[in-house]
């Protein structure tokens, strides 16, 4: 019987050039799916322990006053806030005139101010950048207020087309407000 369609041939060389693409782009779309998935389970991870709102078991909502976290949860909400580029939720964490003092010595008034420097700076140099901190020492610590300090680590600032990073110290001056630690004056030194 005679057609009107060419014959398909293909090589070996094309099928399995082919077949492993195919391959690949499946490897991806798992990769893809189970990063996706990861990453909601650990939202629900972090938001379940480091700031629970309701007992596990009962699923009665706690009581603030008796689950207060230490004072240095502030430095680790920061960190988490940076790390997710979420300006808003750093600023969250001052008192509403806070002061945060930067490297150079410059500071910078009350959260809306904060989060505006902090966006800028996020927007630039500070683009891709990750933080990380230890806390060295929680001193006078008191019912109404507590002094943190400890180092920490910028990692991937671009400047000039060259990535570096950047260590130093920090404290944190913070009081308690609304069952809450919220930081009053923030100092970042080299």
């Amino acid at each position: 019987m005679l057609t009107d369609r060419p014959e398909f041939t293909a090589s070996r060389e094309s099928l399995v050039a082919f077949l492993s693409s195919v391959a690949i782009l499946v490897l991806f779309a798992f990769f893809f799916m189970y990063q996706i998935h990861s990453t909601r389970i650990e939202r629900v991870v972090e938001t379940e322990t480091d700031f629970p709102d309701a007992n596990p078991r009962t699923g009665k909502d706690i009581d603030p006053a008796t689950t207060l976290l230490p004072p240095e949860s502030a430095g680790k909400e920061l960190v988490h806030a940076w790390n997710h580029n979420d300006t808003k939720s750093i600023a969250g964490l001052f008192v509403y005139d806070g002061v945060l003092v930067i490297p150079t010595g410059s500071e910078i008034h009350s959260r809306d101010e904060i989060q505006k420097t902090i966006s800028d700076q996020r927007g630039g140099i500070l683009k891709e950048t990750t933080l990380a901190n230890t806390v060295d020492e929680v001193s006078n610590p008191t019912a109404d207020s507590a002094i943190v300090r400890g180092q920490y680590r910028i990692e991937g600032i671009k400047f000039l087309g060259f990535e570096t990073s950047a260590t130093g110290s920090y404290v944190l001056r913070q009081i308690k407000r609304d069952s809450r630690w919220l930081i009053s004056k923030a100092e970042v030194i080299r």
